[in-house]
């Protein structure tokens, strides 16, 4: 079956790297999460560090194990926004969780720069189409005028 990427909706190729967020267990390109393959090696290596992505993150639906067991029921959740004692017993977690969710808004905003950017330049060239248009009608203008001022 197809698994498509939560951030981007777009479908991951078997060949593209991706990661499963541990929490909501939705997949998303690296690329769209910003993380490298040593980062999404470190994940995928590492049993204690699950990584949760930023809507799981800004929803407070981050889950850290308890080290002394790993079934559900010990898993404690930690809003990014939460300062309490769960926070501070696992700030790893909520560092982690930080970060991605600044990543994803880093993303967001290099997203939006482009597409303004893209936009910029859409409007300068329909500006330039119109300038060139301008001139041209100006000109008949010009020869309008200096025929009504023979007559």
């Amino acid at each position: 079956m197809n698994q498509v990427c939560a951030t981007c909706s777009k479908l991951i190729g078997t060949s593209q790297v991706h990661i499963l967020c541990s929490k909501c267990l939705k997949s998303h390109h690296a690329n769209c999460v910003n993380l490298t393959i040593k980062e999404i090696g470190y994940f995928a290596g590492n049993g204690d560090n699950k990584w949760v992505c930023s809507a799981c993150c800004r929803h407070g639906r981050v889950t850290r194990s308890n080290s002394s067991s790993s079934s559900t029921s010990a898993r404690t959740a930690i809003s990014p926004h939460r300062s309490d004692e769960a926070a501070a017993s696992d700030p790893l977690a909520l560092v982690l969780c930080q970060l991605s969710t600044m990543a994803n808004d880093i993303r967001d905003i290099k997203n939006s720069q482009t597409q303004l950017s893209n936009d910029v330049s859409h409007c300068m060239s329909f500006l330039q189409q119109h300038l060139a248009s301008i001139v041209r009608h100006d000109e008949v203008i010009y020869n309008c005028e200096a025929s009504i001022q023979q007559l």
